[in-house]
């Protein structure tokens, strides 16, 4: 996996509801995360979080690339994620971690 979200004062899930109620994050269907286009993660002002919930800990994936949405859609537990479209530049999440 690359990069994910991991808020050092806030839960994920807090993290993502305040992001939803700024605007910037919008919970999507999987069908339009399989749409999410891929660039440059430097010039790319929009891509996929995916929250997985494998019940010991949540993880915030950050996808930015066709390999990550193709192992997220085919190899994560369907029943234990959610799909969200960031919208913005990768500087703006200041808890991405590599």
């Amino acid at each position: 996996m690359g990069a994910y979200v991991n808020p050092p004062t806030t839960t994920k899930e807090a993290w993502l509801a305040k992001a939803q109620t700024d605007g910037i994050v919008e919970s999507i269907t999987l069908d339009e995360f399989k749409k999410l286009e891929f660039e440059s993660l430097k010039r790319q002002s929009k891509f996929g979080l995916v929250l997985l919930d494998n019940g010991a800990f949540t993880a915030l994936l950050v996808c930015n690339s066709k390999h990550e949405l193709r192992y997220m859609h085919d190899m994560l537990p369907k029943e234990k994620r959610r799909f969200f479209c960031f919208t913005g530049i990768i500087a703006d999440i200041n808890e991405v971690s590599a």
